[in-house]
C-alpha cells in the first residue's frame, strides 16, 4: 500500500532520464526520475552514474588552491589521459635516430650519459631495436599538476629499472618525449624472427602502459570539481554560525579510498551509491542513504515520508538490502498468496499446489484475499485471558450460594407457569441426542427411545 502511494505521482508528472545540474560539471548527468527510482529499488550493484559530495578537513576548506590540490589527488590519471602521440619505431642506433624530432634530445642526453659513473651507464647493443616513443600533452599535465619525472618515476616503479629503458626530455623542452625501449634478456643480439617477437610484445606493453599505469588519483573517480558552498552551518562555541566552505563533487565513486585521503572529512563524506556505504558503513548508514535518494526523486511531487520510512525498513529490516522485486521479496517467508499478489503468479500458485504448501494467513494481502480482517487498526488488538488473575476471583465468589439462587429461581419460575417443580416431572425431561451412523455389517438392532407419560 505504501509503494502504491509512492508510485502514483509517476503518473500524473513527466519524468525525465537525467537532470541537467548548472554549474556543476560532475553532476550533468547523474540518472533521475524512473530509471533512477528504478536502480535504488532493484538495489542496482553497478548503477549507471555515481557521484560523491566531498567535504574537507577545516584546514583545507577555506583555501581554494589546497581544495584545488585536493581535485588533482583525487581524479584519477592514466597515462593516456596525458599522451597526445604514440608511436613504435625501428630505430637501431640511439646517436643516429630515425625522428628527426628527436636528434636534438639524443645529443644532450649522451653529453649527459658522459658524466656518469661506468656502472650507470647502458650498453646500447643489449637494447631491443624497436622504439616506443610517446609524446605527452603538455597543457593537460599542467592543469593536472603533473611533471614529465613523476611520470618517468611511476613507470620505473611499475615495471622495474631493470626491466625497461627510459630516455625523456626535459620538462622545459617544446615537446615532452619518452623513448622506451625493453632490454633483451640474455643481453646479446637477436634475429629478424625475435626481432618480430619483439614488436609484438612491445605492442602488447604500449596498451598496458597507456591503460593501466595510474600516475594519480584513486580508480573510479573520472572527474573532480570542486564549488563555493555557502549554506553550511555549523556550531560553534554553542553558536549556530554560516560557514563559506569549497565542496568537491566526483564523477564516479570510490568510497573507502576517498574516505582515507588525509584532507577529506570522512564523517560528512556522501556517496550516491548504496552498495559503497553498505560495505563500509553498514545496513543504518545505507538506509539513510537509501531515504534520502528516494525523497529526492519526490520533492517536486509530495510524498509523506512515512511511505518512504516503510520502504527503506522493508529494504533493510533483515541487516542486509532486500531489492523490491520477484528476487528479494519473493524470497521471504511471507506466505504464498503475499507472494502471488506480487509477481509470478501462476508459478508460484502451481508451485504451491504442487508440493503442498499451507499458507498461515497472517499476512495483509492473504487476509484480504480471504475476505478477513487485516491485523491493523481497530483488529489489531485480541482479547487474552489472564490464567494468574482467575483464583483471586473465585475466591471472591460464594459458589454454593450462587447455584442455590438458581435453583430456587428456576423452582419459583415453574411454580409461576403452573408446572409441576418435581425434578423428575417430564416437564424437566429434554434430551437432545445423535446417535452416531451404525457401520454396515454390524448385528445389533437399531435403539428406539419412547417417552410414556402417565
Amino acid at each position: 500500500m505504501g509503494l502504491r502511494c509512492i508510485l502514483a505521482p509517476f503518473r500524473k508528472i513527466r519524468v525525465v532520464a537525467t537532470f541537467h545540474q548548472a554549474g556543476v560539471a560532475s553532476k550533468s548527468a547523474v540518472t533521475r526520475g524512473v530509471p533512477r527510482l528504478r536502480e535504488l529499488l532493484k538495489v542496482t550493484q553497478n548503477p549507471k552514474a555515481t557521484s560523491l559530495t566531498i567535504y574537507l578537513k577545516p584546514e583545507y576548506r577555506n583555501n581554494k588552491e589546497k581544495a584545488r590540490e585536493v581535485v588533482q589527488d583525487l581524479e584519477l590519471t592514466v597515462l593516456r589521459n596525458i599522451t597526445d602521440k604514440v608511436a613504435i619505431y625501428w630505430d637501431e642506433n640511439d646517436e643516429s635516430t630515425v625522428v628527426e624530432e628527436d636528434k636534438e634530445l639524443m645529443e644532450f642526453y649522451h653529453l649527459f650519459e658522459k658524466g656518469l659513473i661506468q656502472d650507470d651507464q647502458v650498453d646500447a647493443s643489449t637494447l631491443s631495436k624497436w622504439m616506443l616513443r610517446l609524446e605527452l600533452n603538455q597543457e593537460e599535465m599542467f592543469n593536472r599538476n603533473i611533471s614529465i619525472q613523476e611520470v618517468v618515476s611511476v613507470i620505473k616503479t611499475q615495471f622495474g629499472s631493470e626491466e625497461i629503458n627510459v630516455v625523456y626530455s626535459d620538462y622545459n623542452s617544446d615537446r615532452l618525449v619518452m623513448r622506451i625501449r625493453i632490454p633483451n634478456k640474455d643481453g646479446k643480439e637477436k634475429d629478424t624472427a625475435s626481432q618480430m617477437d619483439d614488436f609484438t610484445n612491445l605492442k602488447k606493453f604500449q596498451n598496458k602502459l597507456l591503460n593501466s599505469i595510474v600516475i594519480r588519483g584513486f580508480p573510479g573517480i573520472k572527474g573532480v570539481t570542486f564549488r563555493n558552498d555557502k549554506q553550511y552551518v555549523e556550531q560553534v562555541n554553542g553558536k549556530y554560525q554560516q560557514v563559506e566552505q569549497f565542496v568537491l563533487d566526483t564523477d564516479g565513486s570510490n568510497f573507502s579510498k576517498v574516505m582515507n585521503h588525509p584532507a577529506v572529512d570522512g564523517t560528512k563524506l556522501y556517496s550516491t551509491n548504496v552498495w559503497d556505504v553498505y560495505d563500509v558503513l553498514g545496513v543504518e548508514a545505507t538506509r539513510a542513504i537509501l531515504f534520502n535518494e528516494i525523497s529526492g526523486l519526490f520533492d517536486s511531487v509530495g510524498v509523506n515520508y512515512r511511505h518512504l520510512c516503510l520502504l527503506c525498513d522493508v529494504m533493510t529490516r533483515f541487516g542486509r538490502l532486500m531489492s523490491i522485486d520477484r528476487y528479494g521479496i519473493n524470497k521471504n517467508d511471507i506466505g504464498t498468496l503475499a507472494k502471488a499478489s506480487f509477481e509470478e503468479t501462476e508459478k508460484i500458485l502451481l508451485k504451491a499446489a504442487l508440493f503442498g504448501e499451507v499458507d498461515p494467513v497472517t499476512g495483509v494481502s492473504a487476509n484480504i484475499m480471504m475476505g478477513q480482517a487485516i491485523r491493523g487498526g481497530t483488529a489489531f488488538s485480541q482479547i487474552l485471558l489472564d490464567d494468574q488473575m482467575i483464583p483471586p476471583l473465585l475466591r471472591d465468589i460464594d459458589i454454593q450460594n450462587k447455584l442455590q439462587e438458581e435453583e430456587e429461581g428456576d423452582l419459583s419460575r415453574f411454580e409461576e407457569s403452573g408446572v409441576s417443580s418435581d425434578p423428575c416431572s417430564t416437564a424437566h425431561f429434554q434430551m437432545n441426542m445423535t446417535l452416531p451412523a451404525i457401520s454396515e455389517g454390524m448385528d445389533e438392532p437399531d435403539i428406539e427411545l419412547s417417552i410414556i407419560q402417565e
